[in-house]
């Protein structure tokens, strides 16, 4: 059994991908702090988009590493 190299664009990607979930790590804990001092819905509602994009991250780097190992 053969397998096909693995393109070298693999890797600069699985970067960005981290540098993108630290950054949304940080988006998060910054809103969920707009929302404790503020008390309004908004940041909250914006956090948790926050959230689902670091999740979407998440997987997405994984599948990346999956990709660079295998």
């Amino acid at each position: 059994m053969s397998y096909t190299p693995i393109n070298q664009g693999i890797y600069s990607l699985f970067v960005i991908y981290l540098i993108l979930i630290v950054a949304g790590i940080y988006l998060t804990i910054k809103m969920i702090s707009k929302w404790r001092e503020r008390k309004v819905k908004s940041p909250l509602y914006l956090s948790f988009v926050f959230i689902a994009f670091f999740f979407a991250l998440v997987f997405l780097a994984i599948g990346a590493l999956e990709t660079i190992i295998t």
